[in-house]
C-alpha cells in the first residue's frame, strides 16, 4: 500500500510471465479464499469458497475503473515491481507481521507455501450460511 502517505502508486504486475496492465492507486490486496471475506472483501473483492486452491488480488481504489479482482491458481507465482515514475517506496504489511517497505524497482515475488495449516472449525455451521448471516449483521 502506499502507507501513511496520500499519494499513488504505480505497480507493475506479473503472473508468471504474463503482464497485466500497471496499476496505480493506493495499493493491492493479495489474500487466499480464507481472507477473502475480510479486507479484501471492503475493497470489492468475491467472495471465494475456502475449500478453493487460489489466489485473490484485489486492487484498492485503483486510478482506472478497468481494475477488476483477479483470481488465479495458487501454483502462480505474483511479482509486483514498484514503477518509479509513480513512487519511491511502498508498505508492504503481512497480517500480523511487521510492516516492510518497498522501493522503486525492488520485487515482491508471492508464492504459496511448501506447507499447509490445518484449520480447526468449532461451529459446524456451511460457509455460505455463515456468510449469509455476517453479511446481514455488518448491512445493518
Amino acid at each position: 500500500s502506499r502507507g501513511g502517505y496520500a499519494r499513488l502508486i504505480g505497480m507493475n504486475v506479473h503472473m508468471e510471465k504474463e503482464k497485466l496492465d500497471p496499476y496505480i492507486g493506493d495499493g493491492l490486496i493479495i489474500s487466499t479464499p480464507t481472507g477473502s471475506t475480510g479486507y479484501s472483501l471492503s475493497a470489492g473483492g468475491p467472495v471465494v469458497h475456502p475449500s478453493l486452491e487460489c489466489i485473490i488480488m484485489t486492487p484498492i481504489c485503483c486510478h482506472s475503473l478497468q481494475h477488476r479482482p483477479v483470481v488465479t491458481a495458487s501454483t502462480q507465482t505474483i511479482t509486483i515491481e514498484l514503477d518509479h515514475r509513480y513512487n519511491c517506496t511502498a508498505q508492504v504489511d503481512v497480517d500480523g507481521q511487521q510492516a516492510v517497505y518497498l522501493n522503486a524497482g525492488e520485487k515482491l515475488y508471492i508464492t504459496k507455501a511448501e506447507q499447509s495449516t490445518q484449520l480447526i472449525h468449532i461451529d459446524p455451521n456451511d460457509f455460505f450460511s455463515t456468510i449469509r448471516i455476517k453479511l446481514a449483521e455488518w448491512s445493518h
